[in-house]
């Protein structure tokens, strides 16, 4: 299956997932995404900062650190 498919799949099953969440409908991702090279360290930084507080930017949690789904282990918050 090409990349394409199984982003569509994803977001399709995540969206409907996180409208009920939310309790609200519509759409939910952004029509595009945007690929681009990460320079360095701090640009990696910085994208790995805006991936985990997107869930407190939502609603969804009050700090990042109590986010169930986070990747961080309690030795890295």
């Amino acid at each position: 299956m090409p990349l394409s498919g199984i982003m569509k799949s994803l977001k399709g099953r995540t969206a409907t997932k996180c409208n009920k969440a939310l309790k609200r409908k519509g759409k939910f991702w952004a029509r595009e995404s945007f690929d681009f090279l990460i320079r360095n360290r701090k640009m990696l930084q910085n994208m790995v900062d805006c991936t985990i507080n997107n869930s407190v930017k939502a609603g969804l949690v009050v700090d990042y650190k109590g986010h169930e789904f986070t990747y961080l282990t309690d030795s890295e918050v």
